[in-house]
């Protein structure tokens, strides 16, 4: 984490005003993809699952992550995908992804950042 990073425990915020910040302009032909999953936690929260928000889009080699919450830039999809827990398998993703447009039309509708369709098995 840098020094000019700071976590506000707040990832769906962090994540969607990322894609609103990149995507203001450009809504329709924007490169990231705001993404609302469950992940398993780690160190004391080890087989705790809860919600959390991240940023994806298509970079050098494949499908990256940046993760404003966790100060994580431009990491392999799953590479990220490993260190959280979550089952590369599609069928077994508890995870929802939004366009840009689609992220403004939920925040507009929805009048928060999140989550608006993930429902976790901790309630997390």
């Amino acid at each position: 984490m840098t020094e000019e990073h700071e976590r506000t425990g707040n990832c769906f915020e962090s994540a969607a005003n990322f894609v609103v910040d990149q995507c203001m302009f450009d809504r329709q032909d924007c490169i990231y993809i705001l993404v609302h999953g469950e992940v398993q936690g780690q160190g004391h929260l080890k087989g705790v699952t809860f919600g959390h928000a991240w940023v994806e889009f298509q970079g050098p080699g494949g499908s990256r992550v940046h993760d404003p919450e966790q100060g994580m830039w431009d990491m392999p999809r799953d590479l990220y995908y490993a260190l959280a827990g979550i089952d590369h398998r599609p069928a077994h993703q508890n995870v929802y992804r939004y366009t840009a447009m689609e992220t403004f039309a939920q925040m507009r509708d929805n009048e928060h950042y999140g989550p608006w369709d993930l429902v976790t098995a901790t309630g997390l």
